[in-house]
């Protein structure tokens, strides 16, 4: 095996190509010579020695001229001070040469097709430009001027805009009988692969003799042969696995927090070329990519450094966020294609990801923000999206590829794709999924973690303290557990269990902004699946909360429960109650009811019981929401209730109004039973309710803006008719603003919810 590594030789030149500059003009192009430190004078003359003793370059009379510069490489000299390049300045030149479009290797491609190779070689070869000659014709176009001296090149010098891929063609077409097959290039890096020593032995005899046929020199220096693992091209390679160099991993960890447009697009362009080894990329680097664009539109690469820029906390998360993703040395797996692949993707409002793996080894992550139009899409359109741009995007990874089965945690996809949607974009797409020939499965959100991150991305899950729930029971019984994955616990009502027995709970996770109350019953019965319900998140109305217990009570009347009954919801205290049990004085009420309907009966009955008394507007449910719910939860509990026991839900009302009083409340934390009869515990909940009722609110109104209207106004109201026939709004004239609703000129309280925008004219005088 004969390699060219004695120091003292010239550098040799291949023998099988020539580089060419081509301009879009032959105009000589001349720029005049800028100053540089006078300290790097004689670092300057030691480097044009040296390539003129490599016969690198000659004196020249070209009326071309290029400006030099000194830049700072890695480590230090001998005399310990640090190492200095001497570079040309071929900018203008570049501008006006003809783009060489000769393909560089796709670095993730090259990678991934090392198939089960164990043992690793690579090669530098040195001054890799150098070893090519350029054409004699094109040697004045690389001329410089230096200390009252001119020269030219007379082989390729690194700097000219076609040198990469000048040299890659080369390279490949020394080496294009084994690429592929047991060594891939990347300009001057060649990388070697086997699966056996004596294979690797005779990989590498092949290659070596091959660029000693085309008389190139490889560096005993930067060369590694026989290696477990080896780094190549910023990764760390192993047999069937793929990490990232932690030497890259330190430059990112380290990298200062950027102030301006340059550094940030520095940071994230360094970050994204280990993106596949980061779940869900996209949505992490969101809040920083909102300050890669100004006010006006793009921002050009030469202004960049002189836009200022502020990271937001959002933003210094997401910087962070990158930095310990990469520091986690994620592991991706090298594909075996004769085994079945797995496409897990997921959506969320901003952005679309997917896994590629193989028996649950990932093999990629991808990922990607969606568009503004992309954004307006449906939920079905989002997840069919993602699923679609990942088959394209691991086009060379799935097509053809025999088995493949795709997860999404979205249901309704099935019928998305299904021949029965008119939908065309979803009967296209579902054209170009046919085309791989993969399954479709439904995942639930909880078993597909994978992926599923990537909803909920912007949303902080926070699992409360395991609920106890206890009827009539001896005091020796304890309350067992139960294991269950996370998610288990969505949607779930509260649990009908025999009072007789203790209820077996396992760990309680809470999702305020979905359901009020969440545990889980391990049950054979799946009634209770079959009667859930998912409650609305949306609040309309925020009252004060006061010092005294029993201040607000809500009250609502539906036709499922005995007339006589009442079902009285307190807003501190979540408690539900008979009227007749009620001993304190009661100030407040919201009964959802016009006040035409209040006969006078009521009336008196409601001035002896509550002094002051409010009624919603007609529908708006929400304005009392807290009985609603109640209601709801209620209803559910007594109708199963009575399937088991072979009743009436009527008459399972007080064992429904029971169990629910025993239930430990989500927000609390506390059973209402025990917080009613118990009235010392209200002021320390009472900053848990406030705060509970400030988060609702914000989220809430994040989007919404406050809409007033003066008397006189005209506006449009929903007639809330169920004929598609009939008109869907009505108008009316304002008479007064009162906040959360609006009093016509006819004396009708209707809500700002109902009410679609501001009427340019009347049209129809009767409906005013």
């Amino acid at each position: 095996m004969e390699r060219n590594n004695k120091t003292s030789e010239i550098l040799p030149f291949t023998t099988t190509i020539q580089a060419s500059i081509r301009t879009k003009s032959e105009d000589p192009i001349y720029v005049k010579q800028y100053p540089y430190p006078m300290s790097d004078n004689e670092f300057i003359n030691n480097e044009i020695q040296k390539l003129i003793d490599n016969e690198i370059i000659q004196p020249s009379r070209s009326p071309y001229n290029s400006p030099i510069w000194t830049v700072a490489k890695k480590g230090t000299d001998d005399q310990g001070k640090p190492k200095r390049r001497m570079v040309v300045d071929f900018q203008k030149l570049n501008a006006q040469t003809i783009t060489d479009r000769y393909p560089i290797p796709d670095v993730g491609m090259t990678i991934q097709n090392l198939g089960k190779a164990k043992i690793f070689t690579t090669l530098d070869l040195e001054s890799g430009f150098h070893q090519i000659l350029i054409k004699e014709s094109d040697r004045e176009k690389t001329a410089f001027s230096v200390n009252g001296a001119k020269y030219e090149f007379l082989r390729m010098p690194f700097g000219l805009k076609n040198a990469p891929s000048i040299f890659q063609r080369c390279v490949d077409d020394i080496l294009r009988p084994y690429i592929g097959k047991f060594a891939h290039v990347y300009i001057d890096d060649v990388l070697i692969y086997s699966s056996s020593p004596e294979e690797h032995l005779e990989h590498i005899r092949t290659i070596v003799n091959a660029l000693h046929t085309a008389n190139m020199k490889i560096s005993d220096e930067k060369s590694h042969f026989f290696q477990d693992s080896v780094e190549y091209l910023g990764h760390i390679i192993k047999h069937n696995k793929i990490t990232v160099d932690p030497n890259k991993v330190d430059a990112i960890k380290n990298y200062p927090i950027p102030t301006n447009l340059k550094e940030l697009r520095s940071f994230l362009g360094l970050a994204s070329y280990y993106r596949k080894f980061i779940q869900n990329f996209a949505a992490i680097v969101k809040p920083l990519t909102v300050h890669l664009r100004g006010e006006n539109g793009g921002i050009s690469k030469n202004q960049s450094a002189k836009v200022k820029i502020s990271l937001d906390q959002a933003a210094l998360d997401a910087l962070n966020k990158v930095k310990d993703a990469l520091q986690a040395q994620v592991e991706l797996f090298q594909p075996e294609f004769t085994k079945p692949f797995e496409l897990t993707t997921d959506a969320s409002n901003f952005a679309i990801g997917a896994v590629l793996s193989q028996n649950k080894k990932p093999i990629a992550f991808i990922s990607r923000t969606l568009n503004k139009t992309e954004q307006n899409y449906s939920t079905n359109e989002k997840e069919l999206l993602a699923i679609v741009w990942s088959l394209q995007k691991l086009r060379n990874y799935l097509y053809g590829i025999a088995d493949l089965t795709i997860y999404t945690d979205h249901q309704s996809l099935i019928f998305s794709i299904s021949d029965k949607n008119p939908n065309t974009k979803l009967k296209r797409w579902k054209n170009f999924i046919e085309e791989y020939g993969a399954k479709l499965v439904y995942k639930p959100g909880h078993q597909n973690v994978v992926a599923d991150a990537l909803s909920r991305q912007q949303i902080n899950n926070t699992a409360s303290s395991c609920s106890e729930h206890s009827g009539q029971s001896s005091p020796s019984e304890g309350i067992k557990r139960v294991k269950q994955p996370l998610n288990a616990f969505r949607n779930q009502i509260i649990p009908i269990f025999d009072e007789n027995k203790m209820i077996e709970i396992d760990t309680c996770t809470v999702f305020p902004d979905r359901v009020r109350h969440i545990v889980y019953y391990k049950t054979k019965n799946e009634l209770i699946d079959r009667l859930k319900k998912i409650a609305n998140p949306k609040v309309q109305n925020a009252l004060k909360l006061n010092e005294e217990t029993l201040f607000h009570v809500h009250e609502n009347i539906i036709a499922t429960f005995p007339p006589n009954l009442f079902v009285i919801a307190q807003t501190q205290l979540e408690d539900v109650t008979d009227l007749d049990k009620q001993k304190e004085i009661i100030i407040n009420t919201h009964r959802r009811a016009h006040r035409n309907y209040i006969n006078n009966a009521e009336e008196i009955l409601l001035s002896y019981y509550w002094p002051k008394h409010t009624t919603t507007p007609i529908h708006h449910s929400t304005t009392n929401s807290q009985v609603e719910r109640i209601h709801g939860t209620l209803i559910e509990i007594s109708t199963a209730l009575a399937q088991q026991n072979n009743s009436s839900p009527r008459d399972e009302l007080f064992n429904a109004v029971k169990q629910y009083n025993k239930t430990i409340h989500s927000t609390t934390g506390y059973r209402p039973e025990d917080v009613f009869f118990n009235r010392e515990r209200y002021p320390d909940i009472k900053g848990t309710l406030e705060h509970k009722q400030e988060k609702l609110l914000n989220y809430h109104n994040k989007n919404r803006h406050p809409i007033n209207y003066k008397e006189g106004d005209l506006i449009y109201a929903k007639t809330h008719r169920r004929n598609k026939n009939n008109i869907k709004y009505s108008q009316h004239k304002v008479k007064e603003d009162r906040g959360d609703t609006i009093l016509t000129a006819k004396g009708k309280i209707i809500h700002k919810d109902n009410i679609r925008r501001q009427a340019t004219q009347c049209t129809n005088q009767q409906d005013l």
